[in-house]
């Protein structure tokens, strides 16, 4: 092994980014771009950052010994994780009994370390003549007790391997592990049967005349209600039945709290004031990707809670569309890891055909609309 550039006497600043940051990062892109080209670009920046690191250390090895002898330690100093690293039948496998972007995404709907997978792509490559790729196998996010990365030559004579290929040569290095791990997911599948999601009954308010009578409602935990009225004057009654029994509750919406809490007596709810003010409830509506936090945040503090969003129009207008879907599908999957239930009440006259269809794709129906 060689060092090209010496940084004797040179002062290079160094981040190591720190897990929230990771998580961050990757919640922004999944938001802002979808998830495939959100998991593309995480791949892509991972690289750039380990290449860079590689060209900046001045470090190049001659043969795969000397790469495979320098990746853990790498890895270990960067912070992202603990393991070691091997030859495989197609490319050089790395093992993490430890990596920190899996530990970071433990309550996410992301799975995949995708990050460090083009990170290992970007040291190996700068380390080496030869440029290399890399596909993770296993992950801890997926319920692997570690990511295994199989790291491929892409250069001429390897065009063959393609991702379909190198799968199926990992598969074969790593058959018998895989089998054994596949085998007792499906023993305890059988074991334990996923129990039903539980359920809040509420009886929303009576109608303006006798006549209306209101039966009992279920409303299923996991899921987000999709609602249609001009005015969401149900949405709030059902929100406060649903706090009824003591249970905590968020409430985002672009009226002002004051007024809302005049109107809607509910204690010490937690409220977002979709907003640009400076108060400390405000939001600024075009921060889709902190709004998510805070609600995350909330929900992972407070399980089987409800969550109120009223103001999709003014998300929409503040955003795009399709930037508010991809919201709300992050959004129904920390309702379905945290059991909640989100009410979200629209005016159906503020959407076009196409765009009620893909609300009504992502959202439940609420009984009796």
């Amino acid at each position: 092994m060689t060092r090209v550039n010496s940084m004797e006497g040179e002062n290079i600043g160094f981040y190591v980014m720190a897990a929230p940051a990771l998580r961050g990062l990757s919640d922004e892109f999944h938001l802002t771009l979808g998830k495939d080209e959100a998991r593309a670009a995480l791949y892509r920046y991972g690289r750039r950052c380990g290449t860079s690191l590689m060209e900046t250390l001045g470090i190049h090895c001659e043969t795969n010994a000397e790469v495979l002898d320098n990746i853990p330690l790498l890895i270990s100093e960067s912070g992202l994780g603990y393991g070691k690293a091997g030859e495989g039948v197609k490319g050089l496998v790395v093992s993490l009994s430890e990596s920190l972007e899996a530990s970071s995404l433990e309550d996410s709907h992301v799975k995949g370390c995708f990050f460090t997978a083009g990170y290992l792509a970007g040291l190996v490559s700068g380390t080496s003549t030869r440029r290399f790729e890399c596909i993770e196998r296993k992950c801890i996010t997926k319920g692997s007790n570690k990511c295994i990365f199989l790291l491929y030559p892409t250069d001429k004579g390897w065009e063959a391997y393609a991702p379909k290929k190198v799968r199926e040569d990992i598969a074969t290095a790593l058959e018998g592990e895989i089998k054994e791990e596949e085998a007792g997911k499906a023993d305890e599948k059988k074991a334990e049967p996923s129990p039903p999601k539980p359920k809040k009954d509420i009886t929303p308010s009576p109608g303006p005349t006798p006549s209306e009578e209101e039966e009992s409602i279920s409303l299923e935990c996991g899921s987000m209600y999709l609602l249609k009225e001009d005015r969401p004057e149900k949405s709030y009654d059902l929100f406060l039945e649903c706090l009824g029994e003591g249970e905590k509750g968020l409430c985002i919406t672009r009226e002002f709290p004051k007024k809302v809490r005049a109107k809607h007596p509910m204690g010490g709810t937690k409220i977002i004031w979709l907003s640009t003010t400076d108060d400390k409830e405000a939001l600024d509506p075009t921060k889709l990707s902190a709004l998510f936090f805070e609600t995350q945040v909330f929900l992972k503090e407070n399980p089987y809670s409800t969550v109120l969003l009223s103001g999709m129009e003014f998300l929409v207008t503040h955003n795009s569309f399709l930037s508010v879907l991809k919201f709300i599908q992050l959004l129904s999957e920390q309702a379905s890891i945290y059991d909640a239930i989100f009410l979200m009440p629209i005016n159906p006259g503020a959407f076009d055909k196409k765009e009620l269809i893909n609300l009504e794709r992502e959202m439940m129906a609420f009984p009796g609309q």
